[in-house]
């Protein structure tokens, strides 16, 4: 049985006020046709399917015909991200055929797919949508939670506000799953995970997950679940999140984010994008990547206007491009020269070659502070005194009910 790991389409989105939608596209010819030479029998796509809560009328319609195609050719399986709005996406899941499932709640976590042929399991899904630490530490509580208030006994167990927490639970229910209902020798267990697993490198055009905790996980919760005398080794993550191409190293199991299909910031240009082949019939899978080739290649260039105008970079004319001039003064007409050279130019900067370094959107991506970080300063710098644990507790639950509010709105 072949199976291709796609993740983090975001359709809808643009680059610099452009439309991707031809980009988006162009993609899912490729990926149809993979899918049609290569025969292969599911698509697994780990999130982010569109790239708001309330996508347009364009990128429902362009998901509709794009999905449409995809069933006529194989069974796929989708997982909710955290610019998906899990209720809306996941509104119809009981309602769809055997072709399309779409799992968006964390009570389908040990509700898995097989993917059956010739008589036999190849493989069995399970599915982890986005797990927001909030929104679900006290869906997946178990008997290893906190109990809120030890002197209370009416007290519930909660599990503790990180994304580690609500995982570990998440695995814990897979591992009792496949505990209670053991797989034939040769059947893989695959488990498709929308989360920041430690060692992934980000790019500049991923959503923070942080959410009044470490937004990262190990990837080595996921990879042997079950019980502690014989442990049930998974044999592939299907991880979603991260927009560059990449393996998660020394996780135990392969853990793989194919990144997304189409390039979302200049911070991407030069990647090789891609999506994932794994063959259930061979010993390790037969994990190969299939090139995706650019609807429109993207072009980070740092020059003069003197060989900007000499045709240094004709090469680039049909590229999207992020131009740094380095003149020493700023040219006259500057964008709209530049753009006069390089049309499909997004964006134009001017750096003199003897400023300063400037500071990137990855630079502040590093030094950002964490909304209660910034209200301890606050506090320091007007009242001259540290936050109190009751503070600390009303700025934490204030912060994330509102992103709470903005992710479902």
């Amino acid at each position: 049985m072949k199976i291709i790991h796609t993740s983090d389409w975001h359709i809808g989105r643009t680059l610099h006020g452009a439309s991707l939608e031809e980009a988006h596209q162009a993609f899912f010819e490729a990926l149809v046709d993979y899918v049609r030479a290569e025969e292969v029998d599911a698509v697994l796509m780990s999130g982010d399917l569109f790239d708001r809560a309330v996508p347009s009328i364009t990128s429902l319609r362009q998901a509709r015909v794009a999905l449409t195609r995809l069933t006529d050719l194989a069974r796929v399986i989708i997982t909710t991200g955290n610019h998906d709005s899990a209720d809306r996406l996941g509104l119809t899941d009981r309602f769809l055929n055997d072709r399309l499932v779409v799992r968006a709640l964390p009570d389908d976590i040990d509700r898995p797919i097989d993917l059956v042929a010739e008589g036999r399991v190849h493989a069995r899904v399970y599915t982890l949508p986005y797990l927001d630490p909030e929104t679900t530490r006290r869906v997946l509580v178990d008997a290893t939670g906190d109990i809120a208030d030890p002197d209370d006994p009416d007290a519930v167990h909660q599990l503790a506000r990180s994304h580690e927490a609500v995982i570990a639970a998440a695995a814990r229910r897979i591992g009792a799953h496949l505990d209670a209902h053991p797989l034939e020798d040769g059947a893989r267990v695959i488990v498709m995970a929308h989360a920041f697993f430690t060692g992934g490198l980000p790019t500049e055009s991923e959503r923070c997950l942080e959410v009044g905790g470490v937004e990262q996980v190990s990837a080595g919760t996921l990879t042997r679940l079950g019980k502690a005398d014989g442990p049930v080794r998974v044999d592939y993550v299907a991880a979603g999140h991260l927009h560059r191409p990449q393996d998660v190293r020394d996780a135990g199991a392969p853990v793989r984010y194919p990144g997304s299909p189409v390039a979302f910031s200049f911070s991407e240009a030069g990647y090789e994008k891609s999506v994932t082949l794994l063959d259930t019939d061979t010993p390790d899978l037969g994990i190969r990547h299939l090139p995706l080739t650019p609807w429109r290649a993207l072009r980070r260039i740092a020059t003069t206007m003197e060989q900007l105008r000499a045709g240094r970079h004709e090469d680039a004319r049909d590229s999207w491009c992020e131009v740094t001039i380095t003149d020493d003064a700023r040219p006259h007409n500057l964008v709209h020269e530049v753009r006069s050279l390089l049309p499909h130019t997004l964006a134009v900067f001017h750096v003199p070659a003897h400023a300063p370094t400037p500071v990137t959107a990855a630079d502040i991506r590093r030094h950002q502070r964490s909304p209660l970080t910034l209200a301890q300063e606050f506090a320091r710098t007007v009242g001259n005194r540290e936050l109190n644990a009751a503070e600390r507790d009303v700025w934490r639950d204030v912060f994330e009910k509102v992103q709470a509010d903005h992710a479902n709105s």
